[in-house]
């Protein structure tokens, strides 16, 4: 095809086939922004509901924290907190009273030699000796069966400083007795 239009027309074609074509890029570049704006609203919207609702959420836990439910639950929990290290230190420092118990109710006794209480707790008397400290509240039929039982726990090798208290010695027959010593641990 050959093109007969004078340099005039073809300048004023050209300038109009570049002002459609820059009206075109136009378009396309406006319409992208729209749409980037349309985008950007809906992320703004989706946030800020999502904002009120998280909001709402811990107005609502605020509440439930103040409740009296919540506020013994809490109490509950300080004072096991409390109790969680000396519970600690204990299995750390390893006692094993079933092993004093064992080691207790195997000393022989006469058969009128009833223990009504019986305590243990743990000491350090030395940085060498761990021990528990036993305190034994009882009753005997008769003082011979108490020298007999306290002979028999001055006996025993992992047991120390046997102390019997002065009271348990005054009655001959139906006597109670207070008994307290070390069990030293092996």
């Amino acid at each position: 095809m050959i093109n007969l239009l004078p340099t005039k027309e073809k300048e004023i074609l050209l300038v109009e086939q570049t002002t459609k074509l820059a009206m075109i890029w136009g378009i396309i570049v406006l319409s992208g922004i729209v749409c980037l704006i349309f985008v950007l609203l809906a992320i703004y919207f989706y946030a800020l509901g999502e904002i009120k609702s998280q909001s709402f959420y811990l107005q609502e836990a605020q509440r439930s924290y103040q409740s009296p439910d919540s506020a013994t639950f809490k109490s509950v929990i300080q004072k096991y907190n409390k109790i969680l290290p000396t519970v600690s230190s204990f299995y750390n420092d390893e006692k094993s009273f079933s092993e004093a118990l064992n080691t207790i109710y195997a000393i022989s006794r006469q058969e009128g030699v009833l223990f009504s209480s019986l305590s243990l707790d743990t000491t350090k008397q030395d940085t060498n000796k761990r021990g528990i400290v036993v305190s034994i509240i009882g009753t005997s039929v008769t003082r011979e069966n108490l020298i007999f039982f306290q002979s028999n726990l001055l006996k025993e090798k992992t047991i120390e400083n046997v102390f019997f208290s002065p009271e348990s010695w005054i009655n001959p027959q139906n006597t109670n007795f207070n008994v307290t010593f070390n069990l030293i641990e092996k």
